[in-house]
Formats: C-alpha cells, structure tokens, sequence
C-alpha cells in the first residue's frame, strides 16, 4: 500500500513539473511578444512552422486560427482541403507555440515529419479539442505519451526566435532614436551660429564708442574705432589735426 501511494504521488509530482515548464514557456512567450506587434509575432511565428504546415499559407491559417478559436482551413499541394472545427476560444501566443509544439512532437513520434493537410488537421484537432475541455498543456502531453523534453525544446527555439526579432527591434528603434536627437541638436547648433556675427557686430560699436571720448586727440580715434572697418580710416584721418591744435 505504501508503495502504491509512493508511486502516486511520483506521478502527481511529474505531472505537476510538465504542466509547470509548458505554463512557464508559454509564459515567457507570451511576455516576449508583448513587446511587438501582433503582425510581427505571428508572422514570426508562421515562419517557424511553415515546414510542419506544408506551406507559409497553411502556417498562418494555423497560427490565425489558434489565435482567434475560429476554424482553420489547410490546403494540400493537390488543392484539397481539411479543416480544424475552432473552439471559440483564443490563444494567446505562448499558448499557440505550446500548441503546435505538441503536434508536431505528436506527429514526429508517429514518424511523420512532413505531414499532409488531413494528417496534421487531426493532430491539431485532438491538442484543440483537449485544451477545450479544459485540460492543461503538462496533462496533454502526458495523455499522448509524449517526451516532455522535445515539446520544450521545440516551443523554446521559437522563444529565441522571438526574443532575437525583438532585440533586432529594439536596436532599429534605437538607432533611429539616435538620428533623430542628433539632427535636432545640429539644427540647432547651426541656428545658434547664424546669430554671432551680430553679436560681434554690437560689440565692436561698443568699444568704439568708449574709447574715443578718451582723450585730447579728439576726434580720430572716437569715429575710428566706433565705425570699426567702413569709414574708421576716413575719419580718423580726417581729424587728425584735431591734436595739434591741442
């Protein structure tokens, strides 16, 4: 009897830790793409699941469906069709990850790696259809015998996909930040430079000025200096016989 409890209680824990490292991937996901825009993640996310789907067309179909709970229609290389019944209920993006993780592991353990429309629509309906009914993403996988390990692994390289795509965001964003702020300040750095020679201008009539009333050789070096460069040299000359008579 204490045996079989032991034993119980092993499976219960094992189960536990499934269903935790599915919620914690799908978790981070989740936190990852909020810092995107759904176009982004999504078509991200196509992307890494366009071999399993047969088609970039056929990923997004699954990618949009999972996402909205509304039915999914693939279409096979022949032009047939099969068709995923939605739940009505939406995903949100960790959980679409963790969902076509499960069936292409599912698949693959059926020693399928390419598989066809109608084949990969069953797999997706039996994950769907169980996720519906209210079972968690460790009890799933537990319920179709599948190796905890490859689910993660596969859930996860799509992780780092979206994390890459995010950081490559963020150095775009940056960058064009960057060029922004530097434009601004060499606009108005060259604002501040049109300004100085009046400036200079006003400060030479200034010094003119109050050096010309100095002393008694009068009036040449008051004009002279005050007018700065035009008619310094006229007047200065001119008057310069105002110290002699002094």
């Amino acid at each position: 009897m204490r045996n079989i409890l032991l034993i119980s209680v092993a499976m219960l824990c094992a189960t536990t830790a499934q269903a935790d490292v599915l919620d914690d991937s799908a978790q981070r996901t989740n936190t990852i793409a909020a810092k995107q825009n759904s176009q982004q993640v999504g078509e991200r996310l196509a992307a890494n699941y366009s071999q399993l789907a047969g088609s970039t067309q056929n990923a997004t179909a699954l990618v949009s469906g999972l996402r909205s709970g509304q039915n999914i229609t693939l279409t096979s290389t022949s032009g047939t069709t099969s068709t995923i019944t939605g739940t009505g209920k939406g995903m949100g993006w960790g959980e679409v990850n963790i969902a076509l993780s499960l069936a292409q592991t599912s698949l693959q353990k059926s020693n399928i790696s390419n598989p066809t429309s109608a084949e990969l629509a069953q797999a997706m309906s039996n994950i769907t259809s169980l996720r519906a009914s209210g079972m968690g993403w460790g009890a799933i996988a537990n319920s179709m015998g599948l190796n905890l390990g490859s689910v993660v692994s596969k859930s996860r390289a799509n992780e780092r996909a979206l994390s890459q795509q995010n950081r490559r965001s963020e150095v775009v964003k940056n960058q064009s930040q960057n060029k922004k702020s530097s434009q601004h300040h060499s606009s108005k750095d060259t604002a501040n430079s049109g300004k100085s020679p009046g400036s200079g201008s006003d400060n030479g009539k200034g010094g003119g000025q109050g050096g010309g009333r100095g002393n008694g050789n009068g009036n040449g070096g008051g004009n002279g200096g005050g007018n700065g460069g035009g008619n310094g040299g006229g007047n200065g000359g001119g008057n310069g016989n105002g110290g002699g008579r002094s």
